[in-house]
């Protein structure tokens, strides 16, 4: 066993009692690391701006509207243009406990976030890029709209290219990355190129992204799209969208071979999501 891995009987009993139940008041406020938000349950449309702008931390000329997002420097993004709040971003480590659950160190030089773990992939030979981070309430509106479009255009009905949509994008709303803690990512190929499409096996075969579903636990940040939790999660697998939700949860979740939506079930009582059946598609969840 790996110095600081859970032994066998610990990690029963600390997953079942993860599983057995709400004993947490689901948050209100959407700026809770472990806010509830799915096909089903909504963040408020003005957050962390009005429900209208599209504004972000990276247009030339702040504001001054009270956010905690922050610009990512050019060197970490794939177009040189995306916001994270500033925890998701960085942040500093726990001091303890000092490794994760299967005996992985906790963090990189002492930071969380999605900095500390492209900075770490890095060290490992990996360059990940984010490629969307923060996405406004009116942005994920465009997005899904977008998208419906294009079926549309194909010669699709609009049922049909809504409920296509549906299957691979949330409605404004609905969508982790208006949290501000959510960010999609791209990777440098052998090849020295930067794969940015949409195959989810190709990403997920791919070595950074395997490095990622490795490790993003020790950096406070879970996959919310499993592709064997479709079930669960009602989307379409998404092996780059990834959430930052804490090192306790994230280490939990993985310890526990939890997805998102099944931890903050168990979390906070809600149970099992309603059916939704839409056509459902092989392609990528915007």
């Amino acid at each position: 066993m790996a110095p600081g891995a859970t032994s066998g009987a610990a990690l029963g009993s600390r997953c079942e009692a993860i599983r057995s139940g709400a004993r947490s008041a689901q948050p209100t406020d959407p700026g809770d690391l472990l806010f509830y938000v799915n096909r089903w349950a909504a963040i408020p449309s003005n957050f962390p701006v009005s429900s209208t702008s599209i504004w972000t931390p990276c247009d030339p000329g702040d504001p001054g509207t009270a956010h905690d997002l922050v610009c990512m420097p050019a060197s970490y993004t794939y177009r040189g243009r995306e916001a994270l709040r500033e925890v998701a971003f960085e942040s500093d480590a726990p001091a303890e406990p000092a490794t994760t659950f299967d005996g992985l160190p906790i963090g990189h030089h002492g930071k969380v976030g999605f900095k500390a773990m492209l900075d770490a992939a890095r060290d490992d030979g990996h360059l990940l890029l984010v490629r969307s981070a923060f996405r406004s309430y009116a942005m994920q509106s465009a997005t899904f709209s977008m998208w419906v479009a294009q079926e549309v255009a194909s010669g699709r009905s609009r049922e049909f290219a809504l409920k296509k949509v549906s299957a691979s994008s949330a409605r404004a709303g609905h969508s982790e990355h208006q949290l501000g803690t959510t960010a999609d990512l791209v990777f440098r190929t052998p090849q020295g190129t930067i794969y940015d499409g949409w195959d989810a096996e190709k990403m997920e075969a791919s070595a950074p992204i395997q490095w990622v579903m490795k490790n993003a636990h020790r950096f406070g940040i879970v996959l919310t799209y499993d592709k064997d939790r479709v079930h669960v999660t009602q989307y379409v697998g998404e092996p780059w969208h990834y959430r930052f939700v804490g090192v306790t949860a994230a280490n939990a979740m993985k310890e526990c071979d939890l997805s998102t939506e099944e931890y903050l079930q168990a979390r906070y009582g809600t149970g099992p999501l309603p059916p939704f059946e839409p056509h459902m598609s092989r392609s990528a969840r915007r």
